[in-house]
Protein backbone atom coordinates (compact mmCIF):
# COMPACT_ATOMS: atom_id res chain seq x y z
CA UNK A 1 0.00 0.00 0.00
CA UNK A 2 1.30 3.45 -0.91
CA UNK A 3 0.17 6.97 -1.63
CA UNK A 4 -0.16 8.24 -5.19
CA UNK A 5 2.67 10.70 -4.56
CA UNK A 6 4.96 7.80 -3.63
CA UNK A 7 3.78 5.71 -6.56
CA UNK A 8 4.32 8.60 -8.95
CA UNK A 9 7.88 9.05 -7.77
CA UNK A 10 8.64 5.39 -8.42
CA UNK A 11 7.02 5.26 -11.87
CA UNK A 12 8.87 7.90 -13.87
CA UNK A 13 9.50 5.44 -16.73
CA UNK A 14 6.07 3.80 -16.73
CA UNK A 15 3.98 4.77 -19.72
CA UNK A 16 6.87 6.42 -21.58
CA UNK A 17 6.42 5.85 -25.33
CA UNK A 18 8.83 3.63 -27.21
CA UNK A 19 10.73 5.27 -30.09
CA UNK A 20 8.54 6.61 -32.88
CA UNK A 21 8.36 4.60 -36.11
CA UNK A 22 5.42 6.18 -37.95
CA UNK A 23 4.86 9.93 -37.46
CA UNK A 24 1.39 9.55 -39.00
CA UNK A 25 0.35 7.30 -36.14
CA UNK A 26 2.04 9.45 -33.52
CA UNK A 27 0.08 12.49 -34.73
CA UNK A 28 -3.09 10.44 -34.33
CA UNK A 29 -2.22 9.82 -30.67
CA UNK A 30 -1.14 6.22 -31.30
CA UNK A 31 1.93 5.40 -29.21
CA UNK A 32 3.35 2.14 -27.92
CA UNK A 33 4.06 2.73 -24.24
CA UNK A 34 6.19 0.91 -21.71
CA UNK A 35 4.38 -1.10 -19.02
CA UNK A 36 1.25 -1.43 -21.12
CA UNK A 37 -0.42 -4.03 -23.32
CA UNK A 38 -1.08 -3.29 -26.99
CA UNK A 39 -3.16 -5.48 -29.30
CA UNK A 40 -2.87 -5.51 -33.09
CA UNK A 41 -5.87 -7.33 -34.54
CA UNK A 42 -7.13 -8.09 -38.01
CA UNK A 43 -8.53 -10.73 -40.30
CA UNK A 44 -6.26 -13.39 -41.83
CA UNK A 45 -3.92 -11.83 -44.38
CA UNK A 46 -4.15 -8.36 -42.87
CA UNK A 47 -0.35 -8.24 -42.42
CA UNK A 48 -0.34 -8.01 -38.64
CA UNK A 49 3.03 -9.75 -38.47
CA UNK A 50 4.45 -7.42 -41.11
CA UNK A 51 3.51 -4.43 -38.99
CA UNK A 52 5.03 -6.04 -35.87
CA UNK A 53 8.26 -6.78 -37.75
CA UNK A 54 8.54 -3.21 -39.04
CA UNK A 55 7.87 -1.81 -35.56
CA UNK A 56 10.59 -4.01 -34.05
CA UNK A 57 13.04 -2.93 -36.75
CA UNK A 58 12.13 0.74 -36.45
CA UNK A 59 12.14 0.99 -32.66
CA UNK A 60 15.49 -0.74 -32.21
CA UNK A 61 14.92 -1.51 -28.52
CA UNK A 62 15.71 -4.79 -26.70
CA UNK A 63 12.84 -7.07 -27.70
CA UNK A 64 11.62 -10.59 -26.94
CA UNK A 65 9.65 -11.92 -29.93
CA UNK A 66 7.49 -15.06 -29.66
CA UNK A 67 7.02 -16.15 -33.28
CA UNK A 68 4.68 -19.10 -32.94
CA UNK A 69 2.95 -18.29 -36.22
CA UNK A 70 6.06 -18.43 -38.46
CA UNK A 71 9.18 -20.60 -38.31
CA UNK A 72 12.77 -19.35 -38.24
CA UNK A 73 13.35 -19.76 -42.00
CA UNK A 74 10.22 -17.83 -42.98
CA UNK A 75 10.90 -15.13 -40.41
CA UNK A 76 14.53 -14.79 -41.51
CA UNK A 77 13.51 -14.35 -45.16
CA UNK A 78 10.92 -11.73 -44.25
CA UNK A 79 13.28 -9.82 -41.98
CA UNK A 80 16.10 -9.91 -44.54
CA UNK A 81 13.73 -8.55 -47.18
CA UNK A 82 12.50 -5.75 -44.92
CA UNK A 83 16.02 -4.76 -43.89
CA UNK A 84 17.61 -4.93 -47.36
CA UNK A 85 14.70 -3.80 -49.52
CA UNK A 86 14.96 -7.02 -51.54
CA UNK A 87 11.93 -9.05 -52.61
CA UNK A 88 11.43 -12.11 -50.37
CA UNK A 89 11.67 -14.50 -53.33
CA UNK A 90 14.98 -12.96 -54.35
CA UNK A 91 16.32 -13.35 -50.82
CA UNK A 92 15.44 -17.04 -50.88
CA UNK A 93 17.00 -17.58 -54.32
CA UNK A 94 20.09 -15.68 -53.27
CA UNK A 95 20.64 -17.80 -50.19
CA UNK A 96 20.03 -21.10 -51.97
CA UNK A 97 21.51 -20.56 -55.43
CA UNK A 98 23.87 -17.58 -55.37
CA UNK A 99 25.83 -18.09 -52.18
CA UNK A 100 24.57 -14.90 -50.57
CA UNK A 101 24.21 -16.40 -47.09
CA UNK A 102 27.03 -14.26 -45.66
CA UNK A 103 25.49 -11.07 -47.04
CA UNK A 104 22.06 -11.76 -45.52
CA UNK A 105 23.64 -12.94 -42.27
CA UNK A 106 25.25 -9.49 -42.04
CA UNK A 107 21.92 -7.87 -42.89
CA UNK A 108 20.12 -9.82 -40.17
CA UNK A 109 22.72 -8.78 -37.60
CA UNK A 110 20.88 -5.44 -37.55
CA UNK A 111 18.22 -7.30 -35.54
CA UNK A 112 20.59 -8.53 -32.85
CA UNK A 113 18.59 -6.53 -30.33
CA UNK A 114 15.78 -9.09 -30.74
CA UNK A 115 15.65 -12.50 -29.02
CA UNK A 116 13.43 -14.84 -31.06
CA UNK A 117 11.46 -17.82 -29.76
CA UNK A 118 10.07 -20.10 -32.50
CA UNK A 119 8.18 -22.58 -30.36
CA UNK A 120 5.01 -23.32 -32.36
CA UNK A 121 3.05 -24.36 -29.28
CA UNK A 122 4.29 -22.22 -26.38
CA UNK A 123 2.87 -22.35 -22.88
CA UNK A 124 2.92 -19.58 -20.27
CA UNK A 125 5.58 -21.58 -18.41
CA UNK A 126 7.87 -21.90 -21.45
CA UNK A 127 7.40 -18.22 -22.23
CA UNK A 128 8.41 -17.31 -18.68
CA UNK A 129 11.59 -19.37 -19.16
CA UNK A 130 12.38 -17.37 -22.31
CA UNK A 131 11.81 -14.11 -20.45
CA UNK A 132 14.19 -15.22 -17.68
CA UNK A 133 16.77 -16.26 -20.29
CA UNK A 134 16.53 -12.88 -22.00
CA UNK A 135 17.02 -11.09 -18.69
CA UNK A 136 20.05 -13.22 -17.82
CA UNK A 137 21.61 -12.76 -21.28
CA UNK A 138 21.14 -9.00 -21.59
CA UNK A 139 21.15 -8.03 -17.91
CA UNK A 140 17.84 -6.21 -18.25
CA UNK A 141 14.19 -6.82 -19.06
CA UNK A 142 13.10 -6.39 -22.67
CA UNK A 143 11.57 -3.03 -23.50
CA UNK A 144 9.17 -4.71 -25.91
CA UNK A 145 7.63 -8.20 -26.00
CA UNK A 146 5.77 -9.40 -29.12
CA UNK A 147 3.37 -12.37 -29.04
CA UNK A 148 2.53 -13.61 -32.54
CA UNK A 149 -0.24 -14.91 -32.22
CA UNK A 150 -2.39 -15.10 -29.10
CA UNK A 151 -4.29 -18.18 -30.32
CA UNK A 152 -1.04 -20.18 -30.58
CA UNK A 153 -0.41 -20.18 -26.83
CA UNK A 154 -1.40 -23.43 -25.13
CA UNK A 155 -3.12 -23.39 -21.75
CA UNK A 156 -4.48 -26.77 -20.68
CA UNK A 157 -7.71 -27.31 -18.80
CA UNK A 158 -9.72 -24.39 -20.20
CA UNK A 159 -11.81 -23.70 -23.24
CA UNK A 160 -10.23 -21.54 -25.93
CA UNK A 161 -11.59 -18.15 -24.87
CA UNK A 162 -11.09 -18.72 -21.14
CA UNK A 163 -7.49 -19.70 -21.88
CA UNK A 164 -6.90 -16.55 -23.90
CA UNK A 165 -8.31 -14.38 -21.10
CA UNK A 166 -5.85 -15.99 -18.68
CA UNK A 167 -3.00 -15.32 -21.09
CA UNK A 168 -4.04 -11.68 -21.40
CA UNK A 169 -3.95 -11.36 -17.61
CA UNK A 170 -0.49 -12.89 -17.65
CA UNK A 171 0.86 -10.47 -20.25
CA UNK A 172 -0.60 -7.54 -18.31
CA UNK A 173 1.34 -8.83 -15.27
CA UNK A 174 4.48 -9.02 -17.43
CA UNK A 175 3.96 -5.47 -18.62
CA UNK A 176 3.56 -4.18 -15.07
CA UNK A 177 6.50 -6.10 -13.58
CA UNK A 178 9.03 -5.75 -16.42
CA UNK A 179 7.84 -2.33 -17.64
CA UNK A 180 7.94 -3.66 -21.18
CA UNK A 181 5.40 -2.82 -23.84
CA UNK A 182 3.72 -6.15 -24.62
CA UNK A 183 2.34 -6.31 -28.17
CA UNK A 184 -0.18 -9.10 -28.75
CA UNK A 185 -1.28 -10.10 -32.25
CA UNK A 186 -4.80 -11.50 -32.50
CA UNK A 187 -7.54 -12.33 -35.00
CA UNK A 188 -10.83 -10.65 -35.77
CA UNK A 189 -14.01 -12.42 -36.71
CA UNK A 190 -14.72 -12.81 -40.39
CA UNK A 191 -18.16 -12.11 -41.75
CA UNK A 192 -19.90 -8.79 -42.10
CA UNK A 193 -16.80 -6.59 -42.27
CA UNK A 194 -16.39 -4.70 -45.53
CA UNK A 195 -13.49 -5.90 -47.69
CA UNK A 196 -10.29 -3.95 -47.04
CA UNK A 197 -11.85 -2.19 -44.01
CA UNK A 198 -10.39 -2.10 -40.51
CA UNK A 199 -12.54 -4.25 -38.22
CA UNK A 200 -14.45 -2.64 -35.34
CA UNK A 201 -13.50 -3.36 -31.75
CA UNK A 202 -16.51 -5.67 -31.33
CA UNK A 203 -15.10 -7.98 -34.05
CA UNK A 204 -12.07 -9.01 -31.99
CA UNK A 205 -12.29 -12.74 -31.35
CA UNK A 206 -13.33 -13.67 -27.85
CA UNK A 207 -14.18 -10.02 -27.10
CA UNK A 208 -10.75 -9.73 -25.48
CA UNK A 209 -10.70 -5.94 -25.14
CA UNK A 210 -10.62 -5.22 -21.41
CA UNK A 211 -6.95 -5.39 -20.42
CA UNK A 212 -5.24 -3.53 -23.27
CA UNK A 213 -4.37 0.14 -23.13
CA UNK A 214 -4.25 0.36 -26.92
CA UNK A 215 -6.01 -1.72 -29.58
CA UNK A 216 -5.28 -1.29 -33.28
CA UNK A 217 -7.14 -3.06 -36.05
CA UNK A 218 -5.54 -3.28 -39.47
CA UNK A 219 -6.43 -4.01 -43.08
CA UNK A 220 -4.68 -4.02 -46.47
CA UNK A 221 -5.94 -2.68 -49.79
CA UNK A 222 -3.23 -3.36 -52.40
CA UNK A 223 -0.42 -0.94 -51.41
CA UNK A 224 -2.47 0.89 -48.77
CA UNK A 225 -2.06 -0.28 -45.19
CA UNK A 226 -4.86 0.92 -42.91
CA UNK A 227 -4.63 1.32 -39.15
CA UNK A 228 -7.62 2.10 -36.94
CA UNK A 229 -7.35 2.88 -33.25
CA UNK A 230 -10.39 1.26 -31.65
CA UNK A 231 -9.26 1.68 -28.03
CA UNK A 232 -6.81 4.16 -26.56
CA UNK A 233 -6.49 5.09 -22.90
CA UNK A 234 -4.11 7.93 -23.78
CA UNK A 235 -5.78 9.49 -26.80
CA UNK A 236 -8.67 9.47 -29.25
CA UNK A 237 -10.21 6.22 -30.48
CA UNK A 238 -13.10 5.14 -32.68
CA UNK A 239 -14.51 1.71 -31.70
CA UNK A 240 -16.19 1.38 -35.11
CA UNK A 241 -12.84 1.18 -36.92
CA UNK A 242 -14.10 3.65 -39.51
CA UNK A 243 -11.48 6.27 -38.63
CA UNK A 244 -8.37 4.85 -40.27
CA UNK A 245 -4.85 6.14 -40.81
CA UNK A 246 -2.97 5.25 -43.94
CA UNK A 247 0.54 3.92 -44.48
CA UNK A 248 2.18 2.39 -47.56
CA UNK A 249 2.85 -1.34 -47.74
CA UNK A 250 5.18 -3.19 -50.08
CA UNK A 251 4.27 -6.86 -49.42
CA UNK A 252 7.03 -8.46 -51.55
CA UNK A 253 9.64 -6.54 -49.53
CA UNK A 254 7.80 -6.83 -46.20
CA UNK A 255 7.98 -3.08 -45.72
CA UNK A 256 5.43 -0.67 -44.27
CA UNK A 257 6.40 2.98 -44.60
CA UNK A 258 5.12 6.52 -44.28
CA UNK A 259 3.25 7.90 -47.30
CA UNK A 260 5.24 10.32 -49.40
CA UNK A 261 4.52 13.96 -48.69
CA UNK A 262 3.88 16.10 -51.73
CA UNK A 263 5.59 19.45 -51.89
CA UNK A 264 3.23 22.40 -51.51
Amino acid sequence: MQTLATAFGKSVDIGIPLPEVYPTLTKAGIKLRRSQVVMIAGQPGARKSTLALNLVIGMGVPTLYFSADADEWTTSLRAAAALSGTVVDEVERGTKDNGAEDYYTDVLSELDHVWWCFDSDPTPESMAVELDAFTELYGCFPECVVIDNLCDITLEGDNEWAAMRKVMKLVRFWARTTRACVVVLHHCQEGDIEPFACPPRKAIQGKLTQLQSLILTVAVDETCFKVACVKNRHGPADPSGETAWFLVIDPPRMRISEPERRAA
